[in-house]
């Protein structure tokens, strides 16, 4: 016959307790790894877009030939608003948030610097700033808005 002493009694489950903690120390931090991966991918598409918004306004300025805000024409505020949101839609920013807030000081927001399109030579600045919204609601310090500057010289 064989006995089960005293000790091992005692200890009996304590390795599924162990386990617990291990694995929800583990998940949290598997989750946080993806989160912030996520961030950084949606920082990312922030900043691209703000590129795409220059690229745009560098390359339709004032000595451009064609009518005003069309693909021909010199840019506008809202045709590089158009811009940064077309190019949103292709990745995880929500080009809604984006194109509501063309113009707007709060929140989510493109601001285009200066306001009217300039000859060749002159300083263009595009800022897009996007307000982050946290996949996992474990992490609700992530809500924070990233943004970016593009700046750059009108080349036409």
């Amino acid at each position: 016959m064989m006995r089960i002493s005293r000790r091992s009694s005692k200890r009996r489950g304590s390795t599924i307790v162990e386990f617990v903690f291990v694995a929800l120390e583990l998940f949290f931090v598997m989750f946080a790894c993806l989160e912030f991966g996520r961030m950084l991918l949606v920082y990312t598409n922030v900043a691209n877009a703000a590129k795409i918004g220059l690229r745009y306004a560098i390359v339709h300025g004032q000595e451009r030939s064609g009518a005003v805000d069309t693909k021909d024409g010199p840019w506008t505020k809202t045709s590089v608003c158009a811009a940064v949101v077309d190019f949103a839609k292709s990745g995880l920013l929500n080009a809604g948030l984006l194109s509501a807030g063309c113009g707007q000081t709060t929140g989510t927001r493109i601001q285009v610097t200066p306001t009217t399109v300039g000859f060749a030579g002159s300083v263009v600045q595009v800022t897009v700033v996007y307000n982050y919204d946290p996949f996992f609601t474990a992490f609700p310090g992530l809500n924070v808005p990233l943004g970016s500057t593009a700046q750059g010289i009108v080349t036409f």
